[in-house]
């Protein structure tokens, strides 16, 4: 994975306020190859996210932190704020853009207006591999004009994309197939909403934070646009303790930013600290969801739940219900933004192309896993 360099500027006296602020100057300069990198200054950011502690690119900013903290001989300190606890989901991106955070995680779904490519990735069945995904993205960014300056216009540097892992659907009773979603209320983000929407369902726009309570009030039947981690970072085993994998595929990824007036702020000894975390961040990451995901199969079997597969027939009846309809959506609302219709094909062609060159070798995921137990 590579570490991306976004070169968007971002002025203003309140930005400059909060980098200066968020940085400040030790006893003096440390050697460019003094022992970690350290420089003799430290820096103090901020860091937003909806995720809970406990959901796994969360636990993996956390490792990153420490590790940034232990690397640089305790000179870069990055408090979290989790949970929405600092900005809301959908205003992690805009919020560091300005500066009411130092960085962010943010999921790339939460920002359709400002991503209209990105949500390529959301369009459903298309793959299941969170590796491929992200190296995809990662090819995306360094290859395509469109998509680099897509990024470049939400005014964050970005340290690293996070490609999802494959979605699940929950309910607090088993989902056999297609047909139950007729007439359910499902919490849904992005295109799994128009793919909901075509067999039936209620798409509700809620966030993460909002699910438990409605479940436990009945407002929805079930919940989609989520992964298999997640669940027990919001207790949802105690309110929907069935998931299924439907084969929809991975419908999201994450981001991890960080406003750039605070990046240039930084010491070249420290940038170089935040691109070796980072290339390593991907791997870490995976290692995490990996372990989480059985830690949340536990979870379910305790509460009278677990996981199930649906057969490839159930799967072919939803894709065929939906179509191209989402497919043809994202390419109109893409072409709308500026892009063009011809370059919107580019895109999708090589974002095919990119996905099917770094497909990994076939490994069950946490709901297969748990299936069998």
């Amino acid at each position: 994975m590579r570490t991306h360099r976004t070169l968007a500027a971002i002025g203003g006296l309140v930005a400059a306020t909060a980098m200066l602020a968020g940085c400040t100057s030790g006893a003096g300069n440390g050697d460019a190859n003094g022992d970690n990198g350290s420089t003799g200054e430290t820096v103090n950011l901020q860091l937003a996210t909806y995720l809970g502690p406990a959901a796994p690119p969360a636990v993996a900013i956390q490792w990153a932190a420490d590790e940034l903290k232990e690397r640089s001989n305790g000179e870069i300190n990055i408090e979290i704020f989790f949970a929405e606890a600092l900005l809301k989901g959908p205003d992690v991106i805009p919020g560091v853009a300005q500066n009411r955070a130092d960085m962010g995680v943010a999921t790339m779904s939460y920002n359709p207006g400002e991503l209209p490519l990105t949500q390529a990735i959301s369009v459903p069945f298309q793959n299941s591999d969170p590796a491929a995904l992200t190296a995809a993205i990662d090819e995306l960014f360094e290859n395509n004009e469109d998509f680099k300056a897509e990024w470049e216009r939400t005014q964050t540097k970005q340290l690293s994309f996070i490609g999802g892992p494959t979605g699940i659907v929950s309910s607090d009773e088993e989902i056999p197939g297609v047909d139950w979603f007729k007439g359910k209320n499902i919490r849904a983000t992005s295109y799994t909403a128009n793919a909901l929407q075509a067999v039936g369902a209620n798409p509700v726009g809620i966030t993460l934070g909002e699910i438990y309570e409605g479940m436990e009030r009945g407002t929805i039947d079930g919940y989609a646009s989520m992964l298999m981690d997640t669940v027990t970072s919001a207790s949802l085993q105690e309110v929907s303790p069935f998931v299924v994998d439907t084969g929809i595929g991975t419908y999201a990824g994450n981001v991890v930013v960080i406003n750039p007036t605070v990046w240039d702020g930084l010491s070249d000894e420290h940038k170089a600290l935040f691109e070796e975390v980072f290339s390593e961040f991907q791997d870490e990451y995976l290692s995490i969801f990996s372990g989480i995901e059985d830690e949340t199969c536990d979870a379910l079997i305790a509460e009278g739940g677990g996981t199930a597969i649906w057969p490839e027939s159930e799967t072919e009846k939803w894709k065929n219900a939906v179509g191209d309809s989402v497919l043809n959506d994202w390419k109109q609302k893409s072409a709308a933004a500026g892009v063009g219709a011809d370059a919107v094909d580019a895109f999708w062609d090589q974002y095919q192309d990119a996905l099917e060159a770094n497909q990994s070798a076939d490994s069950k995921n946490g709901m297969e896993r748990c299936a069998e137990r």
